[in-house]
């Protein structure tokens, strides 16, 4: 049965696995990444191999931006790889990057102008959407992964 078919997005659009020097290692260090990549969404590391991918699949790139040490971004981050229905949509919509700040400087910087620029925001966890060359067009801070609250989750932004 396709994705279609039982009503959750296809995992793969291109129908090829991502390369797997991409996922962060199993015994990297950094708690954040490790963390991440515990779960079955293939998170990329940003490089050009990673924005070479999203232009190959023609699909921006999703990056969760935030730090080990934070509550937020820890919350954030067992809600991503907690909802399977959540995890095939991002690995099918888009190509999707972790960054931790201090580990990617500029990119979190960029993360954080986009943030600011659409919705007057600032902070970690973020997460914003970018073209294949890097350019942002969308950006959001914490949000649940599913809506409550009164918040939009992050799943139907």
């Amino acid at each position: 049965m396709s994705g279609e078919e039982s009503g959750s997005p296809e995992v793969r659009k291109s129908g090829s696995p991502p390369t797997p020097d991409l996922r962060p290692s199993a015994h990297d260090t950094n708690v954040f990444y490790r963390l991440l990549g515990a779960g079955p969404v293939p998170w990329r590391l940003w490089s050009d191999a990673a924005r070479a991918e999203a232009a190959r699949r023609d699909l921006p790139i999703l990056v969760f931006c935030g730090a080990a040490l934070d509550h937020w971004s820890a919350a954030m981050a067992a809600e991503l790889i907690g909802d399977a229905q959540a995890c095939a949509m991002i690995d099918a919509l888009f190509v999707p990057v972790m960054a931790e700040p201090w580990a990617e400087p500029a990119l979190a910087a960029s993360v954080q102008r986009a943030l600011a620029l659409i919705c007057d925001s600032s902070g970690w966890p973020a997460c914003a959407l970018l073209l294949p060359d890097g350019r942002a067009f969308g950006a959001c801070p914490f949000r649940p992964l599913r809506d409550r609250d009164g918040q939009i989750g992050l799943a139907r932004i």
